[in-house]
């Protein structure tokens, strides 16, 4: 039987304690826990309570512990059969709690937990061991709460052994466990799987390796284990992808060719925007979207095919035109449906380029693919001018990777407008290493003094094969891509700087930007204060966003080519656009 115990005025410092831990914890899982206090004090006080009996109660690792650093009462409190007992759960945690009092008229409660979800904010404040002693002292002379048994447990945020990566073959990678704890004094490195690789370090917060040459994109793990003073560890792992270099390309080309710019009968224009077909690392696919036949073609042109055949002699006929060019076609499908059911028009556009796809991979299974369109732009995620819509471009990127059986090398949007969006990101990073485009309008400006010399040195279509076959990994190709685009402007900076054009492209790394996106994701809720064409990292600091995020923004861009140093611009513009805002 429990005895009732009566406390004057002078005894208030319990109550006073617990309201004050309420007022601390207000509104967080705690008071459940100051709920088993309060009990206690209405005990004290002589109030009736009824609990809650339990045959028994879960006990961990961390009894022994408690047992063998507190004192007689811990021990009784643990063994005595005349103990209540109780808990309950929930998402986060699973609670049991033990409590005695004993003749001296203390209570001693004992509350274990098992964490479900170390990443809640509850798990967070108490840092402590998946268990605590709370012994309320209620003699005369002393009443004060004694906590025992209380170890700062070795709590990190999630992800501590740093972000996963993407890396390319022969790059060298640095390790670093994001741990400002000074309470962890020894560290271990070790790698869990995939090619073994040379750790250097491995008993340093940071480690670095060279990552191996691979027979395709391969996933390396490595788990980082931190142990605090008194033996207590915890570990997490990091995933680093190795991107396989392919000494073979497929880049297919997309146009939209309507009939005002180049008729169906001109055999010119924008097959010669790529003239070299094919070379032994980079192969061409060209597709045609065209508005005067309302139809999509697949064409396969080899370096013997002359753009110039409509113009070579007067005494061709549209046929023979027509069917010069159509005998590189490989696959075309008609009946497309017009511009303005815009539904329909991209639901036909995502089925004859998913056959195109089929039709490449069937092709070359053992080549890197990459996609490229020349047209006009815009934020939004979709695709061709926006004919093929978000989704239909997602299900296409998805059927052509996953057929693949790896991601896309890039998608190179650095010739339209506009489409270095938040949602372009997000939706093309999925099945893509890199990302090409710029977050302003492209053009706009003349070189100064144009020579056909500089042009093909500075056109990216022109450059890639050379590109393709003089650098071993996908990222220096693409960067050398950006810079020949930084060339462009430096041939333009007279009439730049007379007409205040603006102008930027950047290369996108995928990985780093789908990192980013998880937190972007958590700040932007119910965040409505924004236009499309705002800049993201402008309205990350002008709100105020943490250091963490922003870091993970600023690793997003890998390269860039602007003109920002050729006069003051007047738009605020750092690498992408604003996601699409949210209803009010």
């Amino acid at each position: 039987m429990l005895p009732n115990i009566c406390l004057g005025h002078q005894n208030s410092y319990i109550l006073t304690v617990i309201r004050r831990l309420i007022y601390d914890y207000r509104g967080i899982r705690m008071q459940k826990i100051l709920l088993i206090l309060m009990v206690s004090i209405n005990i004290l006080l002589g109030g009736a309570y009824s609990l809650t009996l339990e045959d028994k109660v879960l006990l961990d690792a961390k009894v022994e512990l408690l047992k063998s650093e507190n004192s007689e009462m811990a021990n009784k409190l643990l063994t005595s059969s005349d103990t209540i007992t109780g808990g309950w759960e929930d998402s986060n945690f699973k609670y049991s709690y033990k409590m005695l009092i004993t003749a001296s008229d203390r209570i001693a409660l004992f509350i274990m937990h098992e964490i479900y979800n170390p990443n809640s904010s509850l798990v967070k404040l108490l840092n402590m061991q998946p268990s605590m002693l709370l012994l309320i002292d209620a003699n005369q002379k002393a009443n004060k709460l004694v906590w025992s048994g209380y170890k700062e447990k070795p709590v990190l945020a999630e992800g501590f052994s740093g972000d996963d990566q993407m890396v390319e073959e022969g790059q060298s990678v640095t390790l670093m466990g994001d741990i400002n704890d000074s309470s962890f004094v020894t560290f271990q490195w070790k790698q869990t799987g995939g090619t073994s690789v040379a750790l250097s370090n491995i008993d340093t917060l940071g480690t670095s390796f060279v990552a191996p040459n691979v027979v395709q994109d391969e996933n390396l793990t490595f788990e980082l284990n931190a142990t605090d003073s008194d033996g207590n560890s915890v570990s997490d792992s990091v995933t680093i992808m190795v991107n396989k270099f392919y000494q073979h390309n497929i880049m297919l080309r997309v146009v939209r060719v309507t009939e005002d710019w180049m008729p169906y009968t001109d055999t010119s224009g924008w097959t010669q925007a790529a003239p070299t077909k094919e070379s032994s690392n980079l192969k061409y696919y060209e597709a045609a979207i065209w508005e005067e036949t309302a139809s999509v073609h697949l064409y396969a042109f080899d370096n013997d095919y002359e753009p110039g055949y409509s113009y070579s002699s007067d005494s061709l006929t549209d046929k023979q035109k027509i069917d010069y060019r159509e005998a590189y076609m490989v696959m075309k499908f008609e009946n497309m449906p017009d511009a303005n059911d815009y539904e329909a028009r991209s639901s036909f556009l995502k089925n004859a380029f998913i056959e195109f796809a089929n039709y490449l991979v069937e092709k070359h299974p053992d080549s890197d693919h990459h996609l490229e369109f020349n047209g006009h732009g815009g934020p939004g995620g979709r695709l061709f001018e926006a004919m093929l819509q978000y989704d239909d471009a997602s299900a296409l990127l998805a059927h052509w990777s996953g057929t693949l059986g790896h991601n896309l090398g890039v998608v190179d949007m650095g010739g339209p407008c506009d489409k270095s969006g938040y949602l372009d990101l997000l939706n093309f990073c999925q099945y893509a290493d890199y990302y090409i485009a710029s977050d302003l309008p492209n053009g706009g400006y003349t070189m100064d003094e144009w020579t056909y010399e500089k042009y093909k040195e500075t056109d990216p279509d022109h450059q890639y094969p050379t590109l393709f076959a003089s650098y071993d990994n996908l990222q220096d190709v693409l960067s050398k891509r950006i810079d020949i685009k930084r060339k462009v402007y430096e041939y333009s900076i007279n009439n730049m700087i007379a007409n205040k054009t603006e102008q930027a492209n950047y290369l996108y790394h995928c990985q780093s930007f789908n990192t980013f996106a998880q937190g972007f994701a958590k700040f932007m809720e119910g965040k409505s204060n924004y236009s499309y064409y705002d800049d993201v990292l402008n309205y990350l600091n002008l709100n105020s966003a943490s250091s963490d995020l922003i870091q993970k923004y600023n690793a997003i861009i890998i390269r860039s080519a602007t003109n920002r140093d050729f006069f003051d611009w007047e738009v605020e513009a750092n690498g992408i656009l604003m996601t699409e805002p949210m209803s009010q």
